[in-house]
């Protein structure tokens, strides 16, 4: 097994591939790009500037001692590993065994049968029950370790930080567990256990030769090294091979969810470009055809090798036997040596084979280590002390000091050291032109990007940079601009926890101002002898995926509902009415007022009605804080804030 091992490890270079998002989490290098004016921008050239810009990292050289490990970790250890290699041992030697203990049945003429016909058919009635125990539990483990490693890399992509999502394109993830998931869990264990099979095999056949015709392992002297050399060129090239064909699999995963995801193909259809994307796919499908093309000539060239060296041992063992029987042979023993060596010559390549491909499906585990071990981790879960009390926070008073904010170390501060505070129960606006940095507060209040040190946040008197960040975010509510929402019913949107009871959803439906619409849609159960039955049948009203069958308001006033559930005394709001008409806005601004009395609000606005009511109002700049105060004291002022809203009044009258 040492050809199978890389000992320095294995290298790392690029791969170019046509796949990807751009910063702004849109789709970039694909012909349909949308930007914030919602025009369409349709590139000719999207393949080459895909090539250009993209390219996911692969592994070259074979395979590494820490991903087989890691594999065998996860199937339990070394241990049941061990055990697996001693069934196949006890396995091929009840095999040949047997073939020996025919060819003593057969050189002895005239005995009785029954015993030796006993014996023999013991054997292989116990190396068929041991067979299917080792094929039984080498399946049960191998599902284990597909198991175990893909629930670590889903936990693993779930902690990762939101700069992995905007700069890795979907299409990679969704390779990962898909493609390389299913190999996992049907592929590997089988080529696994067929290798232990084929090593156990082949060294029974040479000892067997060894022990009938010593001679005849002469020819193999030479032949050996052909093979290993052969072995080698071949492992090589295959696993690369099979490395890059995954690798350009990606784009077609990354392309194929672009158009089928919302609106996609509305904007292929509408800018005439559906040619252009059909050319684009074709592309991308034929660089995946061509490695697998690759492969199958790699393994042609293979098979040739190997037959003319196979070709070579029995001509050289037959002449062998022929020559020397009843002298270096015995006559009993030639027949058993013959057929030894034409299996040998079967077991030999196919034992290379089993080797290379241990290899090549060892890619999926070696691409599903690179996501368990390499991805970065937002700041890990603190313990016990470190953690505030369930009932934190109690006033929802926020506090602000020097908040410096880059969303990579080699971009510019996009906050340029901010501080403000928040009162309890206190309502504040913050609005800005586009890039002032007014998301950037969001981002470095719930730490989807970790402040600069040196920055300070703290609510109720409580550091938010050290909390734990599961705990800081079951604490604060965010509403975001565009309501997300799952396939499932509503009762799972508005409670995914299973949190709160039927009378609380209800409750949080009607301060969301969507109990009324909810109550006119058909499949209600109309029984006033059963109204529970009704608000259950209610509740299970389907929504799909993304919330395609409400309108704009209607997800939002779902993401309200969820919002109100959670009790929290402070709540973000992100420009939570941007994409709604003016009247759904109002409804939404009324159920805000009512459904957040207590707590302490953060409004991001987009339309100025909404915040003029605020108790405070933060103008930001360029990443500074251009003005602060009353709505009344800002536009006595006459600053930015003045100009803002004059701008607004032109544009309404």
């Amino acid at each position: 097994m040492c050809s199978l091992l890389d000992e320095e490890g294995p290298t790392s270079y690029k791969a170019s591939q046509g796949e990807g998002f751009g910063e702004s989490g849109t789709t970039s290098g694909h012909p349909a790009e949308v930007d914030e004016a919602g025009q369409g921008n349709i590139s000719n050239n999207a393949a080459e500037q895909v090539e250009e810009d993209f390219e996911e990292a692969r592994q070259s050289g074979l395979l590494s001692r820490q991903v087989l490990m890691f594999y065998f970790h996860n199937m339990g250890g070394l241990l049941p590993v061990c055990c697996i290699l001693l069934m196949h041992l006890i396995s091929e030697s009840i095999d040949y065994f047997g073939m020996w203990w025919l060819s003593k049945w057969t050189s002895q003429p005239g005995v009785e049968p029954g015993f030796y016909l006993s014996v023999y058919s013991g054997l292989g009635f116990a190396n068929i029950i041991l067979q299917a125990v080792v094929w039984t539990f080498t399946c049960f483990l191998g599902l284990r370790a597909a198991r175990c490693i893909h629930n670590a890399m889903l936990d693993s992509l779930l902690r990762a930080p939101l700069s992995f999502f905007q700069d890795t394109p979907q299409g990679r993830i969704m390779n990962r567990f898909s493609n390389d998931t299913s190999e996992a869990d049907r592929s590997v264990v089988q080529h696994l256990s067929y290798f232990m099979a084929m090593l156990f095999s082949t060294a029974g056949a040479f000892c067997m030769v060894g022990v009938t015709a010593s001679l005849a392992l002469i020819p193999f002297v030479p032949l050996i090294p052909l093979y290993v050399h052969l072995q080698k060129l071949f492992s090589k090239a295959i696993t690369d091979i099979k490395r890059l064909s995954k690798t350009t699999a990606s784009p077609v995963y990354d392309l194929f969810g672009n158009v089928c995801r919302e609106n996609g193909l509305s904007v292929i259809r509408a800018f005439q470009k559906g040619q252009s994307m059909t050319k684009l796919s074709n592309s991308f499908m034929s660089d995946q055809v061509r490695c697998e093309l690759t492969e199958n000539y790699v393994e042609k060239w293979y098979y040739q090798q190997v037959q003319s060296l196979g070709a070579a041992l029995i001509l050289a063992v037959g002449l062998y036997v022929v020559l020397g029987r009843g002298t270096w042979v015995h006559p009993s023993t030639a027949a058993m040596a013959l057929t030894v060596t034409l299996q040998l010559n079967e077991r030999l390549p196919d034992f290379i084979r089993a080797l290379s491909d241990i290899t090549v499906q060892f890619n999926s585990i070696e691409r599903m280590h690179e996501y368990v071990v390499d991805l970065p981790t937002e700041t890990l879960p603190l313990i016990g002390s470190q953690c505030p009390s369930p009932e934190w926070p109690r006033t929802g008073a926020l506090e602000v000091q020097n908040l410096r904010l880059r969303y990579k170390p080699q971009l510019p501060i996009v906050l340029k050291g901010i501080g403000f505070n928040l009162g309890a129960g206190e309502r504040m606006g913050v609005v800005g032109r586009t890039g002032a940095g007014k998301s950037s507060l969001i981002v470095a209040l719930f730490r989807t990007v970790e402040p600069e040190q040196g920055s300070v946040i703290k609510l109720d008197g409580e550091n938010l940079l050290t909390m734990n960040l599961r705990h800081l975010r079951n604490h604060i509510t965010l509403v975001p601009q565009s309501a997300v929402l799952f396939q499932g019913t509503l009762q799972y949107n508005c409670d995914p926890f299973g949190s709160h009871g039927e009378e609380a959803i209800w409750a949080a439906l009607e301060q969301a101002q969507l109990a009324p619409w909810l109550r006119q849609q058909g499949a209600v159960t109309q029984n006033p002898d059963q109204p529970r039955q009704q608000s259950r049948s209610q509740l299970e009203f389907e929504i799909k995926e993304g919330g395609q069958n409400l309108s704009m308001g209607q997800r939002q006033m779902v993401s309200l509902a969820r919002a109100v559930l959670r009790k929290s005394n402070l709540v973000v709001l992100d420009e939570a009415t941007a994409a709604v008409d003016t009247a759904t806005d109002t409804a939404i601004q009324k159920a805000i007022r009512t459904c957040f009395v207590q707590a302490s609000t953060l409004t991001i606005a987009h339309r100025l009605e909404t915040i003029l009511d605020s108790d405070r109002i933060m103008v930001l700049e360029a990443g500074n804080i251009a003005e602060f105060g009353s709505p009344a004291d800002l536009i006595a002022f006459g600053g930015i804030f003045k100009a803002m809203v004059d701008e607004h009044q032109r544009k309404i009258a």
